[in-house]
């Protein structure tokens, strides 16, 4: 019988962690992630079997490599500006703002730029792709795949929908507002309270996460990414 090598079943389990981590709850923080491996691989370590203090250091070291790789893994677009010029059926919008700069034909090709006027914005300017991975659209908004060209004209409109929600806490901070009139430290834990992760204005995570407003989408006629609704 072949002897089995340990150092080849801790790097197996390890990097099953760090996959399990970065693709099965990869919509989860990754801070909680570490810390909830970190505590479990530390209390299967005080274990007197060999066999369950090796899944320690496997729940360990596979954490603190999911954390690494969610840190550098995190849907942040990457923008190459180049020179472009003016097509038909294509929009220019800055990316910093979302407004729409300028307009030909019937908008379809999203071309961004971090300039403030048209002409300097189409010399350095991008086509706009999806960034995230891949989104299957069960909550509702767009499927999408990443490096798949955003569509002006397939994108959804979330401007009611955003309103109803800023109405809604607008009425409610107007109501408790009188119980930190006078208490600032209590107005910033009450805050912080409010806008932790998951917490209920946490709204990335729940009502406007992307698999139901989609990567990017319209607001008030702006183009707007699902994190801007939270920020």
């Amino acid at each position: 019988m072949q002897k089995i090598n340990h150092n080849d079943t801790f790097l197996f389990k390890t990097a099953g962690i760090s996959i399990f981590q970065t693709e099965t709850l990869r919509e989860y923080n990754p801070l909680i992630k570490l810390v909830a491996g970190v505590t479990v691989g530390a209390l299967l370590k005080q274990s007197k079997k060999k066999l369950v203090k090796s899944w320690g250091d496997s729940f360990m070291v596979g954490s603190f490599l999911g954390f690494t790789i969610n840190k550098f893994k995190n849907n942040n677009c990457d923008y190459s500006y180049v020179n472009n010029q003016p097509s038909n059926n294509s929009v220019l919008v800055n990316i910093n703002t979302g407004i729409v700069m300028e307009k030909f034909g019937n908008p379809k090709w999203i071309f961004v730029t971090e300039k403030n006027n048209a002409k300097e914005g189409w010399q350095k300017s991008s086509r706009l792709f999806y960034c995230i991975k891949k989104l299957e659209g069960k909550g509702g908004g767009k499927p999408s795949k990443q490096g798949e060209p955003v569509l002006w004209d397939s994108l959804q409109d979330h401007t009611s929908k955003f309103n109803h929600v800023l109405n809604y806490w607008m009425d409610y901070f107007s109501k408790i507002k009188p119980q930190y009139s006078n208490d600032n430290k209590q107005k910033k834990f009450f805050w912080k309270s409010m806008v932790d992760d998951y917490m209920p204005l946490d709204i990335k995570r729940k009502s406007f996460h992307p698999s139901v407003v989609s990567e990017w989408s319209i607001y008030n006629n702006t183009l707007v990414r699902y994190d801007d609704y939270g920020n």
